[in-house]
């Protein structure tokens, strides 16, 4: 009599192509590239953008089509030498506060959904390059991969990189600027990665992420953190004053300040004190001569 064999749930629309230590390892290179990203777009759009990784899931390229909803702007990329392309989407309303920022505004005011123009459409596609740069030093435990813009699509009825039934890998991320918040999906189609899904293990992946940085990596991750914005403050004196005597301020009135006019200066950076400075003017503009540093801790009062 033949034994019996243990029944395995299998669901052909929903095939599982990728092993649960695979996840974890697309989880871990997908949590360096957020925390990249976010360096990187904090950058250029000149205020604090926060990118959380949120999931790393297996569904079907129909559904993932099917689940997009207008306007959006897929950015179809090449991760040569590997065969075909993947796509990244990002949430309309988070891209127009991008752009907005890129423009020069404030990135905060009411959106109007609508189709990105060709100029918008340039501007995605700057973020996009600053996102493959991001995605190659996030991926380099698994190998060398040229990340490269091919274009851009609006319409995702277009944009075909693999079957309807074929498994793609979604990963999702929410990102955040001032109180606004959105989703980005990053798509890598099962065949694009099949060639490198052996080398996502666990035993690899930490045995090559103990390896010393090199002095390119060194000198790429100064560069990225030398160009990140930081806030500096000059404060001439703090007046406590009651709503009542804000409201009778008239042209005019003189607040006491409580200290000598020749009193120096309390510079911030990132709202903490590090400095005293005396006020002044630097090319006929207002300026701060810093004079010497705050020792960390000291309480200013």
């Amino acid at each position: 009599r033949q034994a019996t064999r243990p029944v395995t749930r299998y669901n052909f629309r929903k095939p599982n192509r990728v092993s649960k230590d695979q996840v974890r390892m697309l989880h871990s290179i997908n949590e360096t590239f957020a925390r990249l990203y976010s360096a990187s777009l904090t950058t250029l759009l000149r205020g604090l953008v926060e990118v959380e990784l949120k999931s790393v899931e297996q569904v079907t390229y129909g559904e993932f089509i099917m689940s997009l909803s207008p306007p959006t702007c897929l950015v179809i990329f090449n991760m040569d030498p590997l065969k075909g392309a993947a796509a990244v989407e990002t949430n309309a309303d988070i891209l127009f506060r991008f752009i907005d920022r890129l423009l020069g505004g404030s990135g905060l005011l009411p959106v109007r959904l609508r189709e990105f123009t060709e100029v918008e459409q340039v501007l995605i596609e700057r973020l996009a390059v600053r996102a493959m740069m991001d995605l190659q030093q996030a991926w380099q435990h698994a190998g060398t991969f040229g990340f490269r813009v091919a274009h851009l699509e609006t319409n995702p009825q277009f944009v075909q990189l693999t079957a309807p039934s074929e498994v793609v890998i979604v990963v999702t991320f929410d990102v955040k600027i001032g109180e606004d918040a959105g989703q980005m999906m990053l798509v890598f189609p099962h065949l694009l990665l099949e060639p490198v899904m052996p080398k996502l293990n666990t035993h690899r992946y930490f045995a090559t992420s103990q390896r010393a940085v090199s002095p390119q990596e060194g000198e790429g991750l100064r560069e990225n953190i030398m160009r990140l914005g930081l806030t500096v403050r000059g404060i001439l004196a703090e007046v406590p004053i009651t709503i009542r005597d804000l409201l009778d301020l008239k042209p005019g009135m003189i607040l006491p300040l409580g200290q000598s006019a020749t009193a120096p200066a309390i510079v911030e950076f990132e709202g903490v004190p590090r400095c005293s400075g005396r006020p002044g003017t630097a090319n006929r503009k207002k300026a701060v001569r810093l004079l010497s540093a705050i020792p960390k801790g000291e309480i200013i009062r």
